[in-house]
């Protein structure tokens, strides 16, 4: 799927009025339509492009879940992030066909069928709905308004125009609705979670630090005020929330505030019993071993864990899994000796 710049398609700013877009519409779709460019297919295809982005950026709703969605696109873009951009975010797919819902590819297809096929795969998918559901709302009014044309003093019907005066109103708090949320997933090691850590954020032509705490899960969302989609005429930006994800660690498995791993123990310590030496997420400690370990063995360390999200000073355990190794490469006189204690043993 690629992402449509509506707003360079018409060659316009992003906080261009309602006005304006149509301004820009017709003077570019006098420039490039068929009838004045005949047998010129760029000329063609140009023009598709600019009805298409008429359609959506003069439809309300649309136009508000088009600037959600380019304001997490441009935010995608900017970070440099590797994961790829999730488009089903954005697709509402509530066709179903005998109880199974239908995929964003099927849809757009069936959508593409189902109307004039001179769109791009990106506006089936995302607006098509929109744009149509609002079509088949709008009708004519079946009262219309009488005008007394003779006279410049309102007529009694002029007087009763509270409906119109409600419409104003509730224009007045659709222009001035907030922006939209947005939230964006970010990774980060097990290390940076115990430690804390920071982002820099490419936000157009700004950079912006974002502290992550100490004890940070997968699934904590950090909130950035007013760094969200952008609001309408004259209200406020939506924010920004951060999404951690923290990424596996091939030595420590987190279990809530809890730290688990594998500790491997030689068998001459497993049995004879000893000090062997721990990694932490801090450092390296010294754990004693009593004689006779058996593998499999769970020691805790209390407050070696993850500190605590709401309160860091606090932190959780460490829980150490003992697995006896066995010696390699053995030499004749220590196979004698093992062979002796097992006689001894009686195997």
């Amino acid at each position: 799927m690629d992402y449509r710049d509506y707003y360079k398609v018409l060659d316009i700013e992003r906080d261009t009025s309602n006005e304006e877009i149509e301004k820009a519409y017709r003077k570019l779709a006098r420039r490039f339509h068929p009838d004045v460019n005949p047998g010129d297919r760029v000329a063609e295809e140009r023009y598709r492009d600019i009805s298409e982005a008429h359609r959506v950026l003069t439809n309300s709703a649309a136009r508000t879940k088009y600037d959600a969605l380019t304001a997490k696109w441009d935010f995608h873009q900017s970070t440099g992030l590797t994961t790829d951009f999730d488009w089903n975010e954005w697709f509402a797919g509530d066709e179903i066909v005998d109880g199974t819902d239908l995929n964003l590819e099927t849809v757009v297809g069936q959508r593409r069928d189902a109307g004039d096929r001179s769109f791009s795969d990106f506006y089936y998918a995302f607006f098509d709905g929109v744009t149509a559901s609002q079509l088949e709302e709008e009708s004519p009014q079946p009262n219309p308004v009488p005008v007394d044309e003779g006279s410049t003093e309102p007529t009694e019907s002029d007087e009763n125009k509270s409906p119109a005066v409600t419409n104003e109103v509730g224009q007045l708090e659709e222009e001035l609705r907030k922006g939209e949320d947005i939230t964006q997933t970010v990774e980060i090691s097990l290390q940076e979670a115990f430690t804390g850590t920071s982002r820099i954020l490419r936000l157009g032509h700004r950079k912006l630090e974002v502290k992550i705490p100490r004890g940070a899960q997968s699934g904590t969302k950090i909130r950035v005020r007013g760094e969200g989609a952008e609001g309408s005429t004259g209200a406020p930006k939506g924010d920004l929330y951060l999404e951690i994800a923290i990424t596996s660690d091939p030595a420590f498995e987190r279990i809530g505030d809890d730290i688990h791993l594998e500790l491997p123990v030689n068998v001459y310590t497993a049995v004879l019993g000893g000090e062997v030496i721990v990694p932490t997420l801090r450092g390296k400690i010294k754990l004693r071993i009593p004689p006779e370990t058996q593998s499999g063995k769970v020691f805790r360390i209390k407050g070696q864990g993850m500190p605590k999200l709401q309160n860091p000073e606090e932190r959780g355990d460490l829980y150490c899994k003992v697995m006896i190794t066995v010696p390699e490469n053995l030499t004749e006189e220590e196979i004698e000796l093992f062979e002796e204690l097992a006689d001894i043993r009686g195997l």
